[in-house]
């Protein structure tokens, strides 16, 4: 239960983009508004986490910079994300919406892996490969916004089709973590041996 405490923000990253990519499929342009406000959700909480992660563990060097920064711009987008007059805004300008939830979702993700890596807790490259498809994602959808690059699919097609690729390599390397974390506790009570 602990692993899953773990990764409780990778975990509402991945029903994020699990949701919005359905809402997505499911009414493309119709539903941009209940995807920005999920956004905004998920960011105010991602956050928050990562402040309180920051002030209750006060990590230094570039490993400490990271979960702060991190910390404020997701609550801040979170927040932006959430208030009226700028939802107009954002809405108004779709593609470039949808490639800043990418964009937040892999710093978040890259922060996330190096954070742990630093910690010496369980985490899988994975989870660095998929911070990095987030951004590729992003500026695919951005470069994307009049049709013409892919034009089998719609912005909001598009952009779902990424969620779900998205969803899957998060989930992958969250699955990947929770194994290395239980083959670490084997090594330590001796069932298997070390390396």
């Amino acid at each position: 239960m602990r692993i899953f405490r773990q990764y409780a923000a990778l975990s509402l990253l991945i029903l994020f983009e699990i949701a919005a990519g359905i809402l997505l499929l499911w009414s493309p342009g119709g539903v941009a508004a209940a995807v920005l406000f999920l956004f905004g959700i998920v960011m105010v909480v991602i956050g928050g986490m990562n402040l309180v992660r920051f002030f209750k563990e006060k990590p230094e060097g570039f490993g400490g910079f990271l979960v702060c920064m991190v910390g404020v711009a997701a609550l801040g987008v979170g927040v932006f994300s959430l208030i009226p007059s700028t939802q107009g805004m954002l809405l108004h300008y779709v593609a470039i919406l949808y490639a800043l939830i990418f964009f937040v979702a892999g710093l978040y993700e890259a922060q996330m892996f190096f954070s742990a890596k630093k910690a010496d807790r369980p985490v899988s490259v994975m989870l660095l490969v998929s911070a990095i498809l987030a951004i590729v994602f992003g500026v695919l959808v951005a470069v994307n916004q009049t049709g013409e690059l892919i034009p089998f699919l719609t912005v909001d097609q598009l952009a779902a089709v990424c969620m779900f690729l998205e969803a899957a390599a998060d989930l992958a390397a969250l699955i990947l973590a929770i194994r290395e974390g239980r083959i670490r506790r084997k090594r330590a009570k001796g069932l298997i041996p070390a390396e």
